[in-house]
């Protein structure tokens, strides 16, 4: 079955990690309109004068939802709700394991007492998500207050709780893309063990007693990578240059026997290495020569050339989709943001997905080669990115993309309409707008000349689209979502495979020295090239820059230094309280560091960069 998560129901705690939940026991008496970590809402409104204790939770129209998603098996779920002239409708309290499917807990069809009074439910112990659903508005509103979510405790004996927890934990074959640990099981030896991982910070979650866990499960903010009988463990969705915090504890027993040792349990902590950039990759290229465009296409190309046909297992199995609750995977559209929602085998038919080519296939001057699905420019994995196939890829066809004035459509984050000249342009999401520059850079540079064919960016793009790809709307792109640690670690990852890198990740001022409309150089360009929006902070050439600004989503933060040091970043609000703070170590050169604001208001923030020696600022802006 085909399975969405729509940013309705989610929210999103980093780019490439797993979804936001609440720990058990929770519970929320609607005291503010910020809802607590874990809870969500659409459509809903505020009683301010009344409720169990005002204010409340309104319902006024069909489709208003609220939902919780939290981690480890639920207790007795308990509420307050009342009817203001409901009648004849239907309000729905409902369960679901997964966010997909749904069971109804309770229904309420006829009238609702107007004054609150408890009603409690009992969820199964599989329930993940619970949520309260204005099925069918006929007349009347409804209110809601004081849920509360009991955490659950196993009815019978558990099993014989580990006496101690493993030890040595050794980190291997660390890259920027993955690392691999090993541990030595407890003695005596326990029947399993749970390891789990958080980003950034040491881990304080602990497993419940009574619960079974599986891979990518959230236990609060720290994700599941095993559980089980084994030893060593090679989690995924790791990107470059980020701290990873590791807990394994002890267990015995399964199911709701299942005992987990939680004090002391073996820590760790490992660091993912920055880009992989050999040091001599680029030695005899210059941008100050004018056989730069060759000089860099002949580092490029010839490669390793990678099947299409293999991109689910060699790419996307492997490094693109990321563990999510329930032993499930998750793969996101790179246009719109879509979550896709699988378990192994990945299947692009039945998942609904197709494998991009950003540079268009009728762009490419060898489409009417009657080998052209065998050439590696069909198949280079570089400029290859999972999207929806309908509701992405199609509307996309073989438009340019561009920034949209006047919409004609719209898929989630994604775009399609007129811009400024009124042409129609496909407008991808914020975080995708470099990765896709940089893919249509690197494919017009790696095939441009072989066999004679001029690979510059096409114009007019057909009869019917006569026009052509702007470069100036990708330079911008380029330098307002520079590379971030995912794309870095997908640089690297990808350079292990067909042994051929994207210049313009590693080296952005690439860029500026190419023409793209006619694949020529430029001698003397502006640096940063076409960066409207941009704003950086220099002093002693360090420099300190974050983009996009303003933002809606992510941004990123590239911070250039002198040496090796640690830095503390903070966002500050315009009351001057500090909203997020992290810490993060710093190598020589350019360092990216993606700041996650997701869960930051619309406003108008500072953000600090202090070093050993000072501190550096800028105002941030989130749209």
């Amino acid at each position: 079955m085909k399975k969405h998560i729509y940013v309705l129901l989610f929210v999103t705690v980093i780019s490439v990690a797993g979804f936001a939940q609440a720990l058990l026991p929770a519970s929320w008496s609607f005291v503010t309109n910020t809802l607590p970590l874990g809870w969500n809402q659409t459509g809903i409104a505020y009683y301010s004068a009344s409720g169990n204790t005002a204010p409340a939770c309104k319902f006024d129209d069909t489709g208003d939802v609220l939902s919780i998603y939290f981690t480890g098996a639920p207790g007795i779920l308990t509420y307050y709700i009342a009817g203001n002239s409901f009648a004849n409708g239907t309000f729905l309290v409902e369960q679901s394991d997964d966010g997909n499917s749904w069971t109804a807990l309770h229904t309420f069809t006829a009238t609702i007492s107007s004054s609150y009074h408890l009603v409690t439910d009992t969820p199964q112990i599989a329930t993940r998500f619970i949520r309260f659903n204005y099925f069918n508005k006929v007349a009347g509103n409804v209110g809601l207050d004081d849920v509360s979510i009991a955490a659950y405790t196993a009815p019978g004996a558990l099993a014989t709780e580990p006496l101690t927890q493993a030890s040595n934990l050794v980190f291997s074959n660390i890259k920027s893309y993955r690392v691999a640990a090993a541990f030595t099981s407890s003695v005596p030896t326990a029947e399993g063990y749970i390891v789990l991982r958080k980003t950034g910070s040491t881990i304080t979650d602990v497993p419940i007693d009574g619960n079974t866990y599986q891979r990518g499960d959230m236990i609060g903010a720290s994700k599941v990578v095993s559980s089980g009988n084994i030893n060593s463990f090679v989690p995924n969705n790791i990107v470059a240059n980020t701290a990873y915090y590791f807990a394994i504890f002890a267990f015995n027993g399964s199911g709701i026997s299942c005992n987990y040792l939680t004090n002391n349990p073996l820590t760790g902590a490992v660091t993912s290495i920055g880009s992989m950039e050999p040091p001599a990759y680029y030695s005899g290229i210059a941008t100050s020569n004018s056989t730069f465009i060759d000089d860099l296409h002949n580092k490029i190309n010839p490669h390793t050339e990678q099947s299409y046909s293999n991109y689910g297992s060699k790419f996307l199995s492997t490094f693109i989709a990321r563990d999510t609750t329930a032993n499930q995977r998750a793969v996101t559209c790179v246009y719109s943001g879509e979550n896709q929602l699988y378990k192994e085998p990945w299947s692009w038919t039945d998942n609904g997905f197709s494998r991009e080519h950003t540079f268009c296939q009728s762009w490419m001057p060898t489409v009417n080669l009657v080998n052209f699905q065998t050439l590696p420019e069909y198949s280079d994995y570089h400029q290859l990115f999972p999207v929806n196939q309908t509701d992405a890829n199609l509307v996309r066809s073989n438009f340019p993309l561009g920034e949209v004035v006047n919409v004609i459509s719209t898929y989630l984050d994604a775009k399609f309409g007129t811009d400024k000249n009124g042409n129609q342009v496909y407008e991808p999401r914020n975080q995708h707008k470099g990765d896709a520059a940089r893919a249509l850079m690197y494919q017009a540079v790696c095939y441009n000349s072989v066999n004679g064919y001029n690979w510059k960016f096409p114009n007019p793009i057909s009869n019917s689209i006569p026009y052509g790809q702007n470069q100036e709307i990708l330079k911008k792109w380029h330098y307002q979502d520079l590379p971030d640690n995912y794309e870095i670690a997908r640089n690297d990852f990808l350079d292990s495979l067909q042994h051929n890198r994207n210049p313009f990740i590693d080296k952005p001022e690439y860029a500026c020295y190419i023409d793209f409309s006619n694949m020529t150089y430029i001698a003397s360009p502006d640096i940063p090239c076409n960066t409207v929006g941009v704003t950086e902070n220099k002093k002693n050439d360090e420099v300190f820059v974050i983009v996009p600004n303003p933002s809606k989503g992510n941004c990123t933060l590239k911070y250039t230094a002198l040496k090796s040091q640690n830095i503390s970043i903070k966002i500050i609000d315009a009351m001057g309280r500090v909203v997020t703070s992290s810490h993060q170590k710093l190598s020589v050169g350019i360092n990216w560091m993606e700041i996650d604001i997701h869960q930051l208001n619309k406003g108008v923030y500072i953000v600090e960069c202090i070093n050993e020696n000072e501190k550096r600022s800028q105002k941030l802006v989130i749209e």
